[in-house]
């Protein structure tokens, strides 16, 4: 009757604590990826993390419970004790084979034998995909390597250097040397650090710590964000000095137009206002009269119109007639 009321209790806090974690656990594994292969380092710690936050992870911490032999000194608790671990172990097994076959991709779900334990499926996974984690770990060889500092920040650059660092200590086992990983950060910086460069490597005799390497990174750019804006501002001062002490020109164009120039010195037409193009300003060729229209004269020698020059009315004789060299005048030259 006691081992009843025993089991019953242990039945009921499981229930509870059952539907406590279904919403949890629920929710943790729709944000987990399905097991493709080369995934598998980060798919393992995910799935781990989520049994060790739901309190599933039983059955991979421990063995199967042996049942104890018939004899043994206090056997009826030996026995009593066996029941509620194997319930435990059971239930936490059971639970883990499934998510963890239910989080395994379509794909290579058939490559996967069936096994009895999680634990032994777990292993299995582990031993099939170790290339594939050989395959992660050069990539963050690779990241680690030729990454370079963007437009993000030296802080975030830093960050994402040491936390390459920290996930290529877990693949290897031990941790890479703090001075390789502070001298590979320095020699990815940009350009504009290469006197900070040379200041840590001549004058600095004490070795950097991560943290140092940032404060000391951090201050070289407020430094370098400052004297930017300071020579921006002086560019813009020296702009507005500039365009202040100079006086636009204007000269006159064809037909009255008012152009004017950027330039103080006036620059000498000797084509008459028709610059490389001799037809800029004229709607007629060059041999052309603008009066006629006819070629073989300009217009202070066209005959028409010097005869249009004559005055009809006899009283405006004395006004005299316009000579040829007069009739040129105030005509601009072509």
């Amino acid at each position: 009757m006691h081992e009843k009321s025993i089991a019953f209790e242990h039945d009921l806090i499981c229930l509870i604590d059952e539907g406590m974690n279904t919403a949890a656990l629920l929710a943790h594994m729709g944000k987990i990826d399905k097991l493709k292969g080369p995934n598998y380092p980060t798919w393992r710690k995910d799935i781990d993390m989520m049994f060790t936050l739901t309190d599933m992870d039983f059955a991979l911490l421990y063995d199967k419970p042996t049942e104890p032999a018939p004899g043994e000194a206090r056997y009826d608790d030996k026995m009593l004790h066996y029941s509620i671990e194997k319930r435990k172990w059971e239930i936490s097994n059971t639970k883990c084979l499934k998510i963890i076959r239910h989080l395994i991709d379509d794909s290579i779900e058939g490559s996967i034998p069936e096994c009895a334990t999680a634990k032994e499926l777990l292993d299995r996974l582990k031993s099939q995909f170790t290339g594939s984690s050989k395959a992660y770990a050069s990539t963050l060889v690779d990241d680690f390597t030729n990454t370079r500092c963007d437009s993000s920040g030296v802080r975030a650059y830093i960050q994402k250097m040491t936390s390459t660092a920290a996930k290529l200590n877990k693949y290897l086992g031990k941790d890479l040397p703090e001075d390789f990983v502070v001298h590979m950060i320095m020699k990815s910086l940009p350009k504009e650090y290469e006197t900070f460069h040379v200041h840590y490597n001549t004058t600095v005799k004490d070795r950097w710590t991560i943290e140092q390497l940032m404060a000391q990174c951090l201050q070289e750019e407020e430094r370098l964000k400052s004297h930017k804006s300071d020579s921006l501002n002086y560019i813009s001062n020296q702009s507005k000095k500039m365009n202040k002490n100079s006086k636009p020109i204007f000269k006159k164009g064809p037909k009255g137009d008012l152009r004017q120039s950027t330039s103080k010195t006036s620059t000498i037409n000797h084509n008459h206002g028709r610059g490389k193009n001799p037809d800029k300003f004229f709607p007629v060729p060059w041999n052309v009269c603008l009066h006629c229209k006819q070629e073989g004269h300009y217009k202070k020698d066209c005959p028409d119109w010097l005869r249009s020059l004559i005055p009809k009315d006899p009283k405006d004789k004395d006004k005299g007639l316009q000579t040829k060299e007069d009739a040129g005048k105030g005509q601009k030259k072509r």
